[in-house]
């Protein structure tokens, strides 16, 4: 019989989160800039006096691939970056933007989270995964939300719904 990862137990395994944080950061949601505008008395920004009323933005492509906060191969998928020490990982938990920033961040966040940390467990556990032509590139078409075209993923059903071992904690998925 089948029974879904709990929330509880899949959020503490180490190197889903990872995976799951570097997914995030490689693939932000919103492709576009998050805008906001300076209020009257203008403010400082990284050392910088910003007139009122400018438009000022950022956009998580940009930030997420940062290389000071996310190191020089910070183009490639590399899970184990959110496994360092606790210092880097509140640094780069601070500039990530999946969900927006602070009172203008996702309302919908939880429920997003939770779903995602009860649904890959589940995938895995349930399905070999594999890549139809590993030396294809993904397409990526950029816009108000960002599109993944051609998703080149095998999904198979696994014969045995035995128990997978996360490969960080050895906390068991099934």
């Amino acid at each position: 019989m089948y029974f879904p990862t709990p929330f509880s137990e899949a959020r503490e395994l180490p190197y889903l989160h990872a995976c799951i944080q570097e997914a995030f950061r490689m693939h932000p949601a919103l492709g576009m800039m998050i805008e906001r505008i300076v209020p009257p008395p203008g403010a400082t920004i990284c050392g910088e006096f910003i007139p009122g009323g400018t438009l000022v933005g950022c956009n998580a492509w940009v930030v997420q691939r940062d290389r000071k906060t996310f190191g020089e191969d910070c183009d490639s998928y590399r899970p184990e970056r959110w496994l360092a020490d606790s210092d880097s990982t509140h640094k780069m938990e601070r500039a990530m933007l999946q969900f927006g920033a602070g009172s203008h961040v996702c309302l919908g966040q939880n429920i997003a989270l939770m779903e995602i940390y009860k649904l890959v467990p589940s995938l895995m556990r349930t399905y070999e995964i594999s890549l139809v032509d590993p030396k294809k590139e993904w397409t990526i078409i950029n816009g108000q939300n960002m599109e993944l075209t051609d998703f080149n993923v095998r999904m198979k059903r696994r014969s045995d719904l035995g128990k997978i071992e996360d490969a960080q904690s050895g906390i068991m998925l099934s």
